[in-house]
């Protein structure tokens, strides 16, 4: 696990801010000589273990003292990345307990308690797949969006592969983990972003590939309305891939279950949905990556949003003719 740190002593110029968690304390990093405050590894849910794998994200249980958020978090579970023979990303430090975020802001000069400046704010997914990412890859350092754009910048990690997106159709294991993370991120930003110096009434929300793709599931889902107000896609949409069935899910699901030795032809989801479920749940982390990667070998299998269809609200994006029903981010 990652250490959540706190204690009762700083460094005198290291800004501390407040939370509906408690305090945080970042560090000051100069960027052509503009300040930027930079807190790194902020918890915005209970780390997803044990009796929390595979289920919805948990609220963070309120701290004592001050919060060192000073180190990058590390990526949430996954495999190496090899994007070329020569070049890949090493992957041997990602964990389950990777609900965290980052945070960089022009450097605060008010009471942090009360509302601190009015800047806009960017929330960015990152891509990967639904399968690889996290917040800590320099390519997604804020400092200079931040400094240049006098924004504040939000960065968070999300569920991935099996961890993020397994689904047994039942709310035990509902599919979406990682969709409902950045939900959680998402209503974190709208509960403390106005402490660091942001307008939550002006959030734009960002991603890029599977992050894109990811917004747009936000635009889709009435449970992220009133989170965000304007949004950027980069090379990807909701479109761009056949959402897995629920169907596909169960299959996905008993398959790693036969690899792990949860079930057998005796033992199946459908009739020992409980049993199935808490033994995968409990299993061996790199055990369960071990198995998904032998079912990838013999017929790949991938874990990416589900969707369910549902009466469409009344907008003006369901106003339009024929419009009597969409396929939102299933919850």
């Amino acid at each position: 696990m990652q250490m959540r740190s706190a204690g009762a002593f700083r460094p005198k110029d290291d800004p501390v801010v407040y939370t509906k968690s408690g305090y945080v304390m970042g560090r000051t990093n100069v960027f052509f000589n503009k300040p930027i405050d930079t807190f790194l590894g902020i918890p915005f849910a209970e780390p997803p273990l044990r009796e929390l794998r595979f289920r919805k994200p948990m609220p963070t249980k309120p701290w004592e003292g001050i919060y060192n958020a000073v180190q990058k978090p590390f990526p949430c579970l996954q495999y190496d990345t090899f994007v070329t023979k020569r070049i890949s990303i090493d992957a041997s430090n990602s964990t389950e307990d990777c609900l965290y975020l980052n945070v960089w802001t022009p450097a605060l000069h008010c009471n942090t308690i009360e509302r601190c400046g009015a800047k806009s704010v960017i929330v960015f997914f990152h891509g990967g797949g639904f399968d690889t990412g996290g917040s800590s890859y320099f390519f997604y350092d804020g400092t200079q969006l931040a400094a240049l754009g006098d924004l504040v910048v939000v960065v968070p990690n999300y569920r991935l592969g099996v961890f993020g997106f397994l689904s047994a159709g039942h709310p035990d294991a509902p599919g979406n983990m990682g969709l409902l993370d950045q939900l959680a991120a998402l209503q974190w930003v709208r509960d403390n972003i106005v402490h660091f110096g942001g307008r939550p009434e002006s959030v734009t929300l960002v991603g890029q590939s599977a992050g894109a793709m990811s917004v747009g599931f936000h635009m889709l889902s009435p449970l992220s309305r009133g989170l965000f107000r304007r949004a950027i896609l980069q090379s990807g949409s909701p479109y761009l891939l056949q959402p897995a069935s629920v169907k596909a899910g169960v299959e996905r699901v008993e398959q790693l279950a036969d690899v792990l030795g949860c079930a057998d032809e005796n033992v199946t989801l459908s009739s020992h949905r409980h049993h199935v479920l808490e033994c995968l749940r409990w299993a061996n982390a790199s055990a369960l990556m071990a198995a998904n990667k032998e079912l990838n070998i013999l017929n790949p299998i991938s874990y990416f949003p589900r969707t369910e269809t549902t009466s469409c609200p009344k907008t003006r994006a369901c106003s339009s003719s024929g419009a009597k029903s969409r396929t939102w981010t299933s919850s």
